[in-house]
């Protein structure tokens, strides 16, 4: 059993659920890191805007990875000014675009925008935009209030919100979605700030039916035909094949993408599991942590449980199996009396569980 005054992790390092905290850490493919930093290095010496996917199985880590592309931009790839990132997933049952614009929105710094744009951009703004941005930037709470509800594409009361702003419409289309979001990233631009939108879950766009998803990519297309520089766009898209996952694209925003490979995220052999485990388990460990890095478990339960996902369970090796499977046995490890399990009772483990759903 585990001694109760050795802690091996400040937090769990077992978790499935890719969020802020954990943005920071990398355990994974360096080729992957490579490819993260060499966006970040395009991002920061050059003005043009760029189109990229970021494709791989589910489970292979990809919103992990989009958190932890944002992570560099705001650490070691910092720029000055820094970029201004949105981290948004593609709804399950999309039908327009607006749909898309609204959570995207929702997690910009729309009163630090405004001030930008009133600051560098006061003539590329229409009428509304400028109205927002003085209300953001000068008014009282309410009048802060009922201009960010507008900017984001909520519904504010018509009659409230033209008394106080002066905006007399809602932002109710996909035309009206697309030339808010333009003048957005227009405003950024004029301060040398770069909008990188980080969009997870574009797989779901592939199950639309076409007229639909023609026309939520027209207003992906026209996003860059009015924005040369200074924005960026990821897409991550679940998918076994790379060839599926850029067509999944129009023609034209292929174009966009051009030569540039898309960045994957393949499954591990066996050396880089045992490595991806370990790597995981240091940047989970807490502050002053002297002991072994494979600790609570042996550098031989490591291998022995990787080996039995290859050789007998014959499934993927990726960062959800890993983790899922470790926290397992983590968990079997706190109920024994035992320093570590031995290979029968690991076995025991590993065979109790049902592997169907990770073969896929």
């Amino acid at each position: 059993m585990i001694p109760h005054r050795t802690v091996p992790f400040r937090t769990s390092p077992f978790s499935l659920v890719a969020d802020e905290a954990s943005s920071a850490c990398w355990a994974g493919h360096r080729a992957v890191l490579t490819q993260l930093h060499k966006l970040c290095r395009v991002w920061a010496n050059r003005s043009d805007s760029s189109l990229d996917v970021m494709w791989a199985n589910l489970g292979a880590g990809k919103t992990h990875a989009l958190f932890h592309l944002r992570h560099l931009l705001f650490t070691g790839f910092q720029t000055n000014p820094p970029a201004i990132v949105a981290y948004g997933e593609v709804p399950e049952h999309l039908k327009h675009f607006i749909e898309l614009y609204r959570p995207l929105v929702t997690t910009l710094p729309i009163k630090e925008i405004a001030e930008l744009g009133l600051k560098h951009g006061k003539g590329a703004m229409s009428a509304s935009v400028g109205r927002a941005c003085r209300a953001l930037a000068f008014g009282n709470e309410n009048e802060q209030r009922l201009a960010r509800d507008w900017i984001i594409g909520a519904r504010p009361g018509l009659r409230e919100l033209k008394s106080v702003t002066g905006i007399d419409s809602r932002i109710e289309t996909d035309v009206d979605a697309e030339g808010i979001l333009t003048e957005i990233v227009h405003l950024a631009a004029s301060g040398g700030r770069r909008v990188v939108i980080l969009l997870d879950e574009f797989q779901r766009v592939g199950h639309l039916g076409q007229r639909t998803r023609e026309a939520l990519l027209s207003h992906i297309r026209a996003l860059f035909s009015h924005n040369s520089s200074y924005f960026s766009m990821v897409l991550a898209v679940g998918s076994r094949m790379e060839k599926t996952a850029i067509e999944i694209l129009s023609a034209e925003l292929r174009t966009i993408m051009g030569m540039r490979p898309a960045i994957s995220l393949p499954e591990m052999n066996k050396e880089e599991a045992e490595e991806f485990v370990l790597q995981r388990f240091a940047w989970y460990r807490p502050e002053g942590y002297t002991g072994a890095p494979e600790y609570p478990f042996t550098l031989e339960d490591i291998k022995y449980v990787i080996a039995y996902l290859v050789d007998s369970a014959k499934v993927r090796l990726i960062p959800r199996t890993l983790l899922q499977v470790f926290g397992i046995i983590y968990d079997e490890l706190l109920g024994t009396k035992d320093a570590h399990l031995t290979n029968d009772h690991l076995k025991s483990v590993l065979d109790s569980l049902r592997w169907d759903d990770t073969r896929t």
